[in-house]
């Protein structure tokens, strides 16, 4: 898949940006240095056969780097209009992806975002000037669609923890090989409710790599713990 002039631009801006962040202490420093965003696409168990779901999908960054990888069906789901509507002009012609203009959360209803580009979310703060209303759709009903899904990629600002809880409640994160989550700080008692989830996730997977709030990878036990 060509790279036009615009994202080359980009992909040099990222660049230099990842660049910077190698440089940082903590978490987000360590995990430049361990390879940075190549961890959320490299080493996955997915073929040409396989279904992945990008939570998320913003620019579609992430799915286009799996689609080159691995050549796998991408389900994607982006709640903000002009990003989803980007998304759907980007793979229109591409058989391999289907775009959703929602987002996944625990249950399905319509919500009030802050539209903020990278950081969209219901969770933040908004005014009149970035309130939007966008749907979210049940991530039961997503991931229990299929009778296994390769990796999930949640990086739903804040909406991770009741989409996980949904999942856990539902026995539906047996299905999902590899988990790809990043937390966020958005929500109250978010130190308390991840940590619950790694808990009753530790049951079906066990943790590969984890960096504080910034990307963590689960893949399932062979033999889950009951």
């Amino acid at each position: 898949m060509a790279m036009s002039l615009g994202e080359s631009i980009i992909q040099r801006i990222i660049a230099r940006r990842d660049r910077k962040r190698r440089q940082k202490a903590g978490p987000v420093g360590d995990f430049y240095r361990a390879g940075g965003n190549a961890l959320l696409y490299e080493g996955l168990p997915v073929t040409s056969s396989s279904t992945v779901i990008d939570g998320g999908g913003y620019r579609g960054w992430w799915t286009r780097k799996m689609l080159v990888t691995y050549g796998c069906h991408c389900e994607v789901y982006e709640p903000i209009e002009g990003l989803s509507r980007e998304l759907l002009s980007m793979f229109s012609q591409n058989e391999l992806v289907s775009v959703h203009a929602a987002g996944l959360g625990g249950s399905s209803r319509t919500a009030s975002f802050a539209s903020l580009d990278i950081s969209s979310s219901e969770y933040r703060a908004s005014d009149d000037d970035t309130a939007v209303e966008a749907k979210i759709v049940d991530i039961a009903e997503v991931v229990g669609a299929h009778d296994e899904v390769a990796c999930l990629k949640l990086n739903i600002e804040g909406a991770e923890y009741e989409a996980l809880d949904r999942l856990i409640e539902r026995d539906l994160q047996e299905r999902v090989e590899v988990l790809l989550v990043q937390f966020h700080k958005v929500v109250p008692d978010y130190e308390t409710r991840r940590r619950e989830i790694e808990e009753r996730l530790a049951k079906t997977h066990q943790l590969e790599w984890s960096y504080g709030y910034v990307w963590a990878k689960w893949k399932r036990h062979a033999d889950p713990q009951r």
